[in-house]
């Protein structure tokens, strides 16, 4: 008996190739006989052929495609498909191979959104019906990483996430130790609020123009000084280029500092991403302009930053590495013959470990170290009371693990834990401390 998605990429075939067969090219004819009787390397072989030929019709490009997936070349496979999603006429056909080969690959996330698209659309039946047993298998199955980048990841024309949060800070105000056990008083509650949304007012997901807008507000309970608040709005334009997946957007934040204005930034952002046989690679260009108010004026000025992102999914667990450089250009902080630098040069690494337990619960750890030095020569006045002209070096360590439980695709409810050591040649910024919080939020 053939396989559902045997017969799914048998059908696509046909759907595909009936101008081809109208040529009467008889290389491509042998192409499609050898598919049909499930030859595909020979099928392959004889595509390429009519291509090298000549004929880089999307036909011959889909129909390479679909060759390459079934003979598990999975990476090839959705370059090829990348190279048609943007193209009308193939969209509905791609989505869903597409979602069979993320399916096949073990990234089910992206199966089941491109699965979803191809569910929604009205143009060919079968392909809907298709599309709505893999859903129903995927369900059934629980082969998806449930609640990973839920609303940033999405497929739908609209998201958005609501999420509340409350937590126990051992050392609130990132004091230096030396101060905080001086003080006896660090610790602090706190309450925090998140929103955030998205619509594609063009096109969809991997292929159109997305609008998103967040807020996010923090309250302490003692040090209400420190209470923030943070929104902003964005425009974000997604395309596939030549087999890769595009991203250029454009973000403007506000940060207040208890309802005083902290900062203005302006912040541009391009990346580039694409799925391989070993995971996915994301590289990411990011240039911020700060606009601070004069009370802030120590940050006022620009920060560059590169991201480099390895993900990988194995069945039910996903992991990721992201590599990270920062450079600051800021204006720094002069008084009364002390300097403070605010613009250091940052290198970080950051590992994490998401694990689908079962339909309901899911865990996770991360760590994450950051190697900070800061440039120009610092001048500043120790917690031993001396005054130290050095320039400024930093690392920072952080731990933290999570565990969280949907009741249903839309709720979530969160436990975490976070560690975080600060060690710096002045002793004014080393510090540690223990965070503890619970979540509940809600993604539609």
């Amino acid at each position: 008996m053939i396989s559902r998605s045997k017969r799914a990429i048998c059908l696509a075939v046909a759907l595909a190739s009936y101008g081809a067969i109208a040529q009467d090219d008889s290389q491509l004819q042998q192409g499609l006989q050898a598919f049909e009787a499930g030859n595909y390397a020979q099928a392959l072989q004889l595509f390429q052929a009519v291509e090298q030929s000549g004929d880089s019709s999307e036909s011959i490009q889909y129909n390479i495609a679909v060759s390459l997936f079934r003979l598990g070349q999975w990476s090839e496979a959705e370059e090829r498909f990348l190279s048609l999603v943007s193209q009308p006429n193939w969209r509905v056909l791609v989505n869903y191979n597409l979602g069979l080969v993320n399916e096949a690959q073990g990234d089910m996330d992206d199966a089941r959104e491109y699965f979803k698209l191809s569910a929604t659309q009205q143009e060919h039946d079968k392909v809907r019906e298709l599309a709505n047993r893999k859903l129903a298998e995927l369900d059934q199955e629980d082969q998806s990483v449930a609640g990973m980048e839920v609303v940033t990841r999405s497929a739908d024309r609209f998201a958005g996430l609501i999420e509340i949060s409350a937590g126990a800070d051992s050392n609130a105000s990132s004091l230096a130790d030396e101060l905080l056990e001086k003080s006896d008083r660090g610790e602090d509650n706190y309450t925090q609020l998140l929103l955030y949304g998205h619509a594609y007012a063009v096109g969809q997901r991997f292929d159109g123009v997305r609008i998103h807008a967040l807020g996010f507000s923090k309250s302490l309970a003692e040090f209400d000084h420190l209470d923030s608040q943070v929104v902003g709005l964005g425009v974000t334009w997604e395309q596939p280029i030549l087999g890769l997946q595009t991203e250029l957007g454009t973000t403007v934040l506000r940060t207040d500092l208890n309802s005083e204005k902290i900062a203005d930034q302006l912040q541009l952002r391009a990346s580039v991403w694409k799925r391989f046989g070993v995971g996915t690679i994301d590289l990411g260009l990011t240039h911020t302009d700060y606009n601070a108010s004069d009370k802030f004026s120590q940050i006022d000025g620009d920060q560059q930053r590169v991201d480099l992102t390895w993900t990988k999914s194995f069945s039910d667990v996903r992991a990721s590495i992201r590599l990270r450089r920062e450079t600051n250009d800021r204006a720094d902080l002069s008084r009364n013959g002390a300097f403070a630098s605010y613009s250091p040069t940052r290198n970080r690494v950051r590992t994490k470990l998401d694990w689908q337990i079962n339909d309901r619960f899911s865990s996770g750890v991360q760590y994450e170290y950051v190697d900070s030095e800061f440039d120009d020569l610092n001048r500043l006045r120790d917690v031993d009371g001396q005054v130290k002209t050095a320039k400024r070096e930093n690392t920072k360590s952080r731990w933290s693990a999570d565990i969280n439980y949907r009741p249903s695709d839309n709720w979530r409810m969160g436990l975490e834990y976070e560690y975080g050591d600060v060690d710096d040649n002045f002793q004014i910024y080393t510090y540690e401390k223990h965070v503890v919080s619970a979540s509940i939020n809600y993604s539609f």
